[in-house]
């Protein structure tokens, strides 16, 4: 966007400010910290096949590119869909439960 700002000032000519930025929606962007994909954006975390009892620890860092707190939920589902669905009502949720003041 690229608007014009005028400015009040002291001298006898009128002062323009140009103003131009890109925005950017806010978002979670989660990356590898770690092994031959460290720094790569990840879509999904696969933590390949596992036992019950067994663990696997993968390190990643989660970046908020947005001024404001942004809420989140990790979930661990074999369905993707469900545990997008499960994560969205959690959030939900916790949003109706600030509103109220919980």
């Amino acid at each position: 966007q690229r608007f014009r700002v005028n400015v009040k000032s002291r001298q006898p000519l009128p002062c323009a400010l140009d103003v131009s930025a890109v925005v950017a929606p806010p978002r979670l962007e989660l990356y590898a910290a770690e092994g031959p994909d460290a720094g790569r954006l990840l879509s999904d975390v696969d933590f390949g096949s596992m036992f019950y009892g067994q663990a696997r620890e993968i390190k990643a860092i989660l970046v908020n590119n947005a001024p404001t707190a942004c809420p989140f939920v990790v979930s661990v589902a074999s369905d993707r869909e469900l545990a997008v669905a499960n994560a969205k009502k959690r959030l939900e949720q916790q949003a109706a439960d600030e509103d109220l003041g919980e």
